[in-house]
């Protein structure tokens, strides 16, 4: 009985493990990445923790290298998620209320997820203004020494 306990709680405080733990807009989310397989989601809402698909967009990608897929998704309804799926709603849990830019995907699994902070009308907040940095050689960002006016 003790392990049980501690499972359970585990579950909890960490977020969903299972699909059987997962709301519906998550179990969702999870369905569209999986159906997918490649691609990415892009201005989709995240209200008190939680996707909010309707006003998000997908974009699809096939993949052209010709390259052995990997094994398909499990078949059952009910599954244990992935390290990638569980922290991506952790991260959702800790924002709570933010504009997701970007959320790119591989194999079904999120791999990339950009936010951007919602003002409280739950519009994306327009002040904070990006400060933008030079780009060095190799790609890699300088620092300005000189203040921006």
């Amino acid at each position: 009985m003790p392990s049980e306990q501690r499972t359970a709680s585990a579950g909890s405080s960490r977020g969903p493990r299972t699909t059987e733990n997962l709301t519906p807009a998550q179990r969702s989310l999870v369905q569209l990445m999986r159906d997918r397989q490649f691609g990415r989601i892009e201005n989709l809402p995240v209200k008190s923790g939680q996707p909010v698909l309707r006003d998000a967009l997908l974009v699809q990608v096939q993949r052209l290298d010709g390259g052995r897929p990997r094994a398909g998704p499990p078949a059952e309804e009910h599954y244990q998620l992935k390290q990638e799926v569980c922290a991506m709603f952790e991260e959702f849990a800790r924002l709570q209320n933010c504009l997701v830019v970007r959320l790119g995907f591989r194999h079904g699994l999120p791999v990339q997820l950009e936010t951007a902070p919602l003002d409280p009308s739950g519009s994306e907040s327009t002040g904070m203004t990006p400060r933008l940095l030079p780009i060095g050689p190799r790609g890699s960002r300088k620092r300005s020494s000189s203040p921006e006016s």
